[in-house]
């Protein structure tokens, strides 16, 4: 996880929700590819040993964060705002590891 937020951290900040959901997808894809050892098989996600990018069934609108989209996976909670800003949440805690503006300089709050 450390190599995939120190990564994510270095990108460019994005323009759209849309963008920044690749960004973070192309992220974990490579850096799984590049070190897990496991094949990219998500209907093994339970026990492949991969971490694999939030799904599109998981997502909901937010009703912390106006215009944004959070998913929920097993360990994270990654929230999209409609302008590009990515905030990602530990659970079941709820503690932020990650927040990362969107290309105007502005965080989730």
């Amino acid at each position: 996880m450390e190599i995939i937020l120190a990564r994510l951290s270095d990108a460019q900040p994005c323009r759209t929700k849309d963008e920044a959901y690749a960004l973070l997808t192309e992220i974990i894809t490579r850096v799984d590819d590049e070190l897990s050892g496991a094949a990219n098989a998500p209907h093994l996600w339970e026990s492949d040993g991969r971490l694999y990018p939030p799904q599109e069934d998981m997502a909901k609108r937010s009703e912390k964060w106006v215009g944004a989209v959070e998913y929920r996976n097993v360990r994270h909670l990654t929230v999209f705002s409609e302008n590009g800003a990515i905030k990602i949440f530990e659970m079941p805690q709820r503690i932020c590891i990650f927040s990362k503006p969107d290309a105007e300089g502005n965080f989730l709050a």
